[in-house]
């Protein structure tokens, strides 16, 4: 029992630190997984928003991210976002969304928000209706393009 006694605080440690290199002797004994860098997000706002729900939910691959949070952001282009793949949950409300076909990627998807989005096409509405059903939330009207 005596040579286990620092077994526990080593351990502690360890799980204390989950966010640093922890070392010993300058061996890397414990080390976090980089966060996720995500590939080309067109849109600025996009780009910040995703940025910070990665750094926040400390994102480590391109499949960890299923909810993302992005009202009142100034979006205007969603191109890029087809990469997450296991999105389950987006509220793009109140921003400047056109056009939005790159949701019609996400096969997971179960709730989207795009009211506040009135310019966004009737048929693209209807596209991301069949995927989505009920849980599709969107503005009172819709662009005719």
């Amino acid at each position: 029992m005596q040579r286990f006694r620092f077994v526990f605080p080593l351990f502690l440690l360890l799980t204390a630190c989950a966010d640093y290199v922890v070392t010993l002797n300058n061996m890397t004994i414990s080390e976090p997984k980089p966060l996720y860098q995500p590939l080309e997000i067109l849109d600025e706002n996009l780009r910040i928003c995703v940025s910070e729900t990665i750094r926040s939910n400390l994102v480590t691959g391109v499949g960890d991210l299923e909810m993302l949070s992005c009202s009142y952001a100034g979006i205007t282009n969603l191109a890029g976002i087809q990469q997450f793949t296991q999105l389950s949950h987006i509220k793009l409300d109140h921003n400047n969304l056109v056009r939005i076909e790159p949701l019609l990627f996400l096969e997971n998807l179960r709730l989207v928000d795009i009211t506040g989005n009135s310019e966004v096409a009737c048929r693209d509405i209807a596209e991301l209706k069949k995927l989505i059903g009920k849980d599709l939330l969107i503005s009172d009207t819709c662009s005719r393009q």
